[in-house]
């Protein structure tokens, strides 16, 4: 499945589409989700066995309707003096997430 990147002011969207049936459904039976993915990461994830969620599964366990669109928001990361690693950590992290959306 082709993931898009579309680069916005100080923040970065990663953006996938699955079918999952070929039917046509209306509005109602359809929604997008948004991910807020450095609150997911440190808010949720971080430090646990679940770091490498499948935001895709875990959405359609919760909600009836078919997901049309999943969207991750994130800052990119900077360099910092105690960091340097962190840019090229978050790529990578971010790059192995695209197989999962």
């Amino acid at each position: 499945m082709p993931v898009k990147e579309v680069k916005a002011p100080k923040s970065k969207l990663i953006s996938s589409t699955k079918a999952t049936s070929t039917k046509k459904l209306s509005d109602k039976d359809t929604m997008i989700v948004y991910v807020d993915a450095l609150n997911l990461y440190y808010g949720l994830l971080r430090g646990t066995k679940y770091r490498w969620l499948d935001i895709y599964k875990f959405v359609q366990t919760q909600f009836s309707q078919e997901i049309r669109e999943i969207k991750f928001f994130f800052a990119a990361m900077k360099p910092t003096l105690l960091d340097m690693d962190a840019p090229s950590r978050q790529k990578a992290y971010l790059d192995a997430l695209k197989e999962f959306v």
